[in-house]
């Protein structure tokens, strides 16, 4: 066993009765009430807009705006495989060591792989195996209709400002590298859309370890602390009802990558900021959100020095120029990074054009309707959790809270998204469980283990409720 798993589980059990602290449940709970009745008022005020008023956000149906989602029970017998599954988890955590005796080098792999059955196994609850490719049968909207028109990778690359108009829609206004991907996996299996779709479903499970080792770094390496947070990634509701099926769970294995290194920079300097920069910049070839990484990286360095000095310079270029080398080295083969920037950029407008950042009262509706979806997203419970951590700010970790708030304010209020960031924000998943692990790392260890426990099975709750009474696009 890992010295430092065992001394996390030693303080967890020896604290004292004598001097235990009330549970912090009650503030908790305080703050997520909070949560709760901020997302109804913003959800009242969105439908009310959208029905009476006439303006447009982006959301399919007014019924539960903020989210990109219709109202359609469906309640069937594939349910079982979800619950018998969950039921499994739920004994492996409690019976099998894997919390508190299984080495890392086991732990991160079964950690993949739980990720990775509840993502399926919660799919498949709209009808079958068969369902977890359904999104990617349309290909007049998904990246998958791209893959047959590539033909040669380089020259697709080169000529992508040209073509961006005639490609389906997803891949009009995105790098084209999230279509290669896909015409790569499509070429090595035979290509269909049940094998890209589970070649999707198969790396977007790989972000729970990312998660995981965010989570480490924040926690200051308490490895019990880091391994409940990573098992609590597992069932938020957005990282499981969006790693299957869709592409930004692809993208979020590569920009959730980032945080791990970017937090670590403060001890192991530039060489962590350059792993950090690299890994956001493979996924800046696929999305353009990952300028939201490159923030929130300058937040926490700023934030973190206190003042722009040297080694502040020093992280920052390390970063930015780790950043743009995978685009450098793809510019080589004729990639043109600003010619296909300004394509994708008229392709958005022109696909978002009605729901655009154009009038003020849309524009504040947009951005309290991110900010709401994203902590439905969360998971109501982490969202308060996380809204009272940031409330205390007192840990060591400061500005690793205040860069993921600082981060998400701007990109709610940047004139970007309409109504589906739960889907597209799945990466900043991974910088909201790092702060929550910091906070579980402060509580008295039987505390933070109830709490844990807590928002676990209200997590659990909250995704399979919202599998069943909706039905998201992916």
């Amino acid at each position: 066993m890992d010295v430092a798993l065992h001394q996390d589980i030693l303080s967890a059990q020896n604290t004292p009765a004598s001097r235990a602290r009330p549970l912090p449940l009650r503030r908790w709970l305080a703050y997520t009430t909070a949560v709760i009745v901020v997302v109804g008022l913003c959800h009242a005020a969105l439908r009310y807009a959208i029905a009476h008023a006439g303006l447009k956000f982006g959301a399919v149906s007014e019924t539960v705006a903020p989210l990109y989602a219709y109202v359609r029970p469906h309640l069937k017998g594939w349910l079982f495989v979800p619950l018998a599954w969950l039921a499994l988890y739920a004994v492996l955590l409690r019976r099998s060591g894997f919390l508190s005796r299984w080495p890392v080098r086991r732990f991160v792999p079964a950690l993949y792989g739980c990720s990775l059955m509840t993502a399926a196994t919660v799919a498949i609850l709209d009808g079958g195996p068969e369902r977890v490719a359904a999104p990617y049968t349309r290909l007049d909207l998904e990246y998958a209709g791209a893959v047959p028109l590539v033909g040669d990778p380089v020259r697709f690359v080169a000529r992508f400002p040209e073509i961006a108009h005639t490609l389906p829609m997803h891949a009009q206004n995105h790098p084209p590298v999230a279509v290669l991907l896909l015409w790569a996996v499509a070429r090595l299996t035979g290509g269909g859309p049940e094998r890209l779709a589970w070649f999707t479903v198969a790396v977007a499970a790989g972000t729970a370890p990312l998660a995981y080792a965010a989570a480490r770094a924040a926690a200051c390496g308490q490895e019990l602390t880091a391994r409940l947070a990573a098992v609590l990634f597992t069932v938020l509701p957005s990282a499981v009802l969006f790693s299957a099926t869709s592409m930004d769970g692809v993208f979020a294995v590569f920009l959730g990558g980032a945080f791990a290194p970017a937090i670590l920079c403060r001890s192991q300097g530039a060489r962590a900021a350059a792993a950090a920069g690299f890994s956001a910049g493979l996924g800046l070839l696929m999305t353009y959100s990952a300028v939201w990484v490159g923030l929130w990286f300058a937040l926490y360095v700023l934030l973190e020095r206190k003042r722009f000095d040297w080694p502040a310079v020093r992280l920052l270029l390390s970063f930015a120029v780790a950043f743009l080398t995978p685009t450098m080295l793809l510019a080589t083969v004729g990639y043109r990074p600003v010619d296909t920037f300004l394509a994708c950029l008229s392709a958005h407008h022109r696909i978002m054009a009605g729901t655009a950042h154009d009038e003020p009262l849309r524009w504040a509706g947009l951005a309290l309707g991110n900010l709401s979806a994203f902590a439905i997203g969360c998971g109501l419970a982490v969202a308060g959790c996380w809204l009272w951590g940031l409330a205390e700010r007192t840990g060591h970790q400061r500005p690793l809270w205040l860069a993921t708030a600082g981060t998400i304010l701007i990109a709610a209020a940047a004139p970007v998204y309409t109504l589906e960031v739960e889907r597209i924000w799945l990466f900043l998943l991974v910088p909201v469980v790092a702060c929550v692990a910091e906070l579980l790392a402060r509580l008295p260890g039987e505390h933070s283990q109830y709490l844990w426990r807590t928002m676990v099975w209200l997590s659990v709750a909250q995704t399979l409720t919202m599998e069943i009474l909706l039905e998201t696009y992916w």
